[in-house]
């Protein structure tokens, strides 16, 4: 995964390079009196410019990249800057290569370039264009002066039925959106939004695609989790090996039990140290979609999910309840996790070696959840 790969707001840049180079339309050869007809002459066969798209000229010779050929495609499309946004698979191109890549083998040739723009523009696609029409234009991410759409929606809109690698194909659809969550470039919420603007007889397969991306995303930042407790608890024997109270060594952790007390269950913990009293929760809400996904129904009814409000509020019960029973609470995030999980493991080490300096709790018992 490419660490950068998040949205980058920015000022909105000039759509194109130095006007010396390129890409020029019709108006900017008219600002410096060269015909048509000149232009189709230079960039004619063997001549000294090229025209990767009709009235937009590049005057240079040679291959043409990919960076200035969506300037190119930009400046076919026209309009004020953020008007015409780059979405699809060429703006998870730019968010960030490897979720396109990691999934298939390259294509060649490469898929069209997709935009988005509004949907009173009357535009017809040529070669190595694919419009995509909205009412809806989101707010252009700004990544090397190119407007962007979002994450979100680049995989909404590279999953939807059409020619994109991704569309239609569930293992694909999944895998972007599983890179998306771990990567902490969307929120499983922010996806849910996004492909629920399709069709609804288009959506079942998407929101299958979502929750299966949401338990890859659980189960990596679980991983991720227990890379830290190894850090923490260190090697089975030795010297080295990291000492908590009274210098006894740390001990394993019990892994995703379910605390109780003779009045009350504070509830399940993915990792608890009973002699230091000490419990890690790992916050999954941003893997959380929030809400009934299709084949989940209960005798018939609707299995209700939390709201986003609901699930802070119930992160906050069980934390409460569990400072009350002389628990200390070690709160995690996937993003902690995957940003600084050297920093973690000494937040997990320093709980841990400070568990003397407490008040004991209540009696706790331990069982499996």
């Amino acid at each position: 995964m490419i660490d950068g790969w998040e949205p980058l707001p920015s000022a909105p840049e000039p759509v194109g390079r130095a006007r010396t180079a390129g890409p020029w339309t019709v108006a900017d050869l008219r600002a410096r009196g060269i015909g048509r007809a000149e232009a189709a002459r230079r960039c004619g066969p063997g001549g000294p410019w090229r025209m990767p798209f009709p009235g937009v000229h590049l005057p240079h010779p040679g291959p043409i990249d990919r960076p200035t050929l969506l300037r190119a495609a930009l400046a076919w499309a026209g309009g004020r800057p953020g008007e015409v946004l780059i979405g699809g698979i060429t703006a998870l191109e730019l968010h960030d290569p490897e979720p396109v890549t990691g999934h298939a083998a390259p294509l060649a040739p490469p898929p069209p370039i997709t935009l988005v723009v509004a949907h009173t523009r009357r535009l017809r696609a040529p070669a190595g264009i694919r419009l995509l029409r909205t009412r809806d234009l989101p707010r252009p991410v700004w990544i090397d002066g190119l407007p962007v759409v979002p994450v979100a929606r680049a995989i909404a809109d590279a999953t939807a039925p059409g020619p994109d690698p991704a569309a239609g194909a569930p293992g694909a659809t999944r895998s972007l959106m599983a890179a998306a969550l771990i990567g902490g470039h969307c929120t499983a919420r922010e996806l849910l939004r996004e492909v629920g603007r399709s069709r609804p007889d288009r959506r079942g397969g998407s929101l299958r695609a979502l929750e299966g991306a949401c338990a890859d995303a659980r189960a990596f930042a679980q991983d991720a989790l227990w890379e830290v407790v190894r850090a923490v608890v260190g090697p089975p024997a030795g010297r080295d090996r990291p000492t908590g109270p009274g210098d006894d060594p740390i001990t394993e952790p019990f892994r995703n039990v379910e605390l109780r007390t003779s009045r009350e269950t504070p509830g399940t913990v993915d990792a608890y140290w009973p002699r230091e009293h000490v419990a890690l929760v790992l916050d999954t809400r941003e893997c959380s979609t929030g809400t009934v996904l299709p084949g989940e129904t209960s005798q018939g009814r609707d299995v209700p999910r939390p709201t986003e409000e609901g699930e802070t509020a119930g992160y906050t019960r069980r934390r409460e309840a569990l400072e009350r029973i002389g628990v200390t609470v070690v709160h995690l995030t996937p993003r902690g996790l995957r940003e600084a999980p050297d920093l973690q493991a000494v937040i997990v080490r320093t709980a841990l070696t400070g568990a003397p300096d407490r008040p004991i709790g209540r009696y706790v018992a331990v069982l499996p959840n």
